[in-house]
């Protein structure tokens, strides 16, 4: 017989998190608190507060979600010309002013090694002149990527193929465009 909830056996549990939030603090329209408070009003368990290079939202976060009983995982989202990385489950903002002479692997790494998680964020966005940066464009060993967002408000990334990059080791393909 098949389980209807595979999770309860091993003891899991399904959490709604929303991953990806803007606030005040980069180019969101809404406080912290305001976004947490939606977020739990909509059935969220868990969220990320991930403003544009910058956490100095976190400490309010923290507050907020301890009130409203949601699972707070801290982030950042790091913006480059090249394309935007959601990194989740760390502290600090990883070091992106010089991302373009170190390449996202190294910025990858670091993450990795703080324990971090990094998402590529909408990476089949419009670009240059709609949103600078938006489109993903990095030469990345794509298995160094640990999630993709296939999902972005409004609507789902569904105007072009997802394609990863492509690195030496895998045969057959050509590089993105700007490497």
């Amino acid at each position: 017989m098949i389980d209807a909830d595979p999770y309860a056996a091993r003891r899991y549990k399904v959490l709604k998190l929303e991953m990806h939030l803007h606030t005040r603090h980069s180019d969101g329209q809404h406080s912290v608190t305001e976004m947490l408070g939606a977020r739990r009003t909509a059935g969220y368990d868990a969220v990320a507060v991930t403003d544009h290079n910058t956490q100095s939202g976190l400490d309010e976060a923290v507050e907020a979600a301890a009130r409203l009983g949601l699972i707070l995982l801290p982030g950042v989202e790091v913006t480059t010309f090249f394309g935007h990385a959601v990194v989740l489950g760390v502290t600090r903002v990883p070091e992106w002013r010089d991302i373009e002479s170190r390449g996202m692997d190294a910025l990858v790494e670091a993450v990795h090694s703080d324990g971090g998680l990094l998402s590529v964020a909408h990476p089949t966005a419009l670009g240059s002149p709609v949103c600078s940066g938006c489109t993903w464009d990095w030469n990345v060993n794509p298995t160094a990527i640990d999630l993709w967002e296939i999902f972005s408000a409004p609507r789902p990334h569904t105007g072009a193929p997802l394609a990863l990059p492509c690195v030496a080791a895998v045969g057959g393909c050509e590089p993105p465009r700007g490497c």
